[in-house]
């Protein structure tokens, strides 16, 4: 039944414009069977279910709440002060589609890797020699962008379709954190189950790595592309607390209605800071994770926070923030929890030790968003 639900949902969201409403109906339809599930498993609540079924993770959902108050009180103010002047910013600055291609692409991630260290470079050239990317654009391509595993092969791959603008260069950037956990580690196709965490701070690490060579890849638009790269990154913690509040709580009614899941997301949605708009409180229906990967989004946030702490790091000491990113690489998501990664590299569990309010005052006290 999940199954067919999900097919339905991923017809409707293949044609040219969501019908928001008939896909409303199938999470309400998702949400019925998804909670016999859990019960049949014999879970108090599906959040309970899929957050160990589904994520092996080594944290609760009661657990994940005390990022929802991180993410309210010292992440969503950052995206309310600086999100309008960094995208108007960028509207006039953004480098164009001729700038965007497959090749320039491509050149500034061997031009990144060959510095970090030798070991990153072997494995750009890996990739590149063996054409291990799909990064051209297709109209017939899907428009997202993932790194997946080819067993036959025991290689990892990339795929993105491109939008033409420079986050292009920053979804290759991304992936290449993943591709090169892949190519390190390896997968087990019988018995690896990823810790969904460690594999995302793995890929927004590599995000936050790169940092340091914008200059010598954008020139004159560094200053702006570096601060939109951060506050994607605090958007990453207000969203993915975000959804996993609404997802949490979806899953905790009994006798949900459609008005209801509304209602609950439209409060949702004001507590983390965000406008609203006509039609906002269909926004969520455009993310296919809230009907494929349920209560995955928290993901984002517990793993985007220690990047944003690496940042810190890299602004003081370069070598010692790209000491910490190779450790956290060299630990297999297969093998290691998130909370494991941050012990060994001295990065912060935020659900224990509160650095919320540490990294946005240090990302507004060095300038980070300050644009000339």
């Amino acid at each position: 039944q999940e199954s067919e639900l999900v097919r339905q949902y991923a017809a409707l969201s293949a044609q040219e414009e969501l019908d928001v409403d008939a896909a409303a109906d199938v999470y309400l339809e998702l949400v019925k069977v998804r909670s016999q599930m859990a019960e049949l498993a014999g879970n108090a609540s599906y959040a309970d279910y899929a957050y160990s079924a589904f994520y092996s993770r080594d944290y609760t959902p009661a657990d994940a709440q005390k990022i929802w108050k991180t993410a309210k009180e010292d992440f969503a103010p950052l995206l309310q002060k600086y999100t309008d002047s960094l995208t108007q910013a960028l509207w006039k600055e953004d480098l164009s589609a001729g700038e965007c291609t497959e090749e320039s692409i491509v050149q500034a991630l061997c031009y990144g890797a060959a510095r970090m260290s030798p070991e990153i470079r072997e494995a750009a050239e890996y990739l590149l020699d063996h054409q291990l990317y799909d990064i051209s654009y297709d109209r017939k391509k899907l428009s997202t962008g993932y790194t997946t595993y080819l067993y036959s092969f025991d290689a990892p791959f990339i795929f993105n379709c491109p939008y033409d603008s420079y986050a292009d260069y920053t979804d290759m950037f991304h992936e290449f954190g993943h591709w090169l956990a892949g190519y390190y580690h390896g997968s087990d196709a019988l018995y690896g189950v990823i810790d969904y965490d460690l594999s995302e701070l793995q890929s927004q690490g590599m995000e936050v790595m790169f940092l340091q060579f914008y200059e010598d890849l954008f020139g004159d638009d560094a200053e702006i592309l570096r601060a939109q790269t951060l506050l994607n990154l605090v958007y990453s913690v207000v969203t993915g607390a975000m959804y996993d509040e609404f997802q949490q709580r979806i899953y905790a009614e009994s006798d949900l209605t459609k008005d209801r899941l509304l209602d609950i997301y439209r409060e949702v949605y004001a507590s983390y800071g965000f406008e609203p708009y006509d039609g906002y409180e269909y926004e969520w229906t455009e993310v296919i994770h809230n009907f494929q990967q349920p209560l995955y989004y928290i993901s984002y946030a517990v793993s985007a926070i220690p990047a944003l702490e690496l940042y810190a790091r890299l602004a003081e000491s370069p070598n010692d923030a790209m000491d910490t990113y190779l450790r956290v690489a060299s630990m297999s998501d297969e093998d290691y929890f998130l909370t494991d990664a941050l012990r060994e590299t001295g990065l912060t569990n935020s659900m224990k030790s509160p650095i919320g309010d540490v990294i946005a005052r240090e990302l507004e006290e060095s300038g980070a968003f300050d644009i000339s």
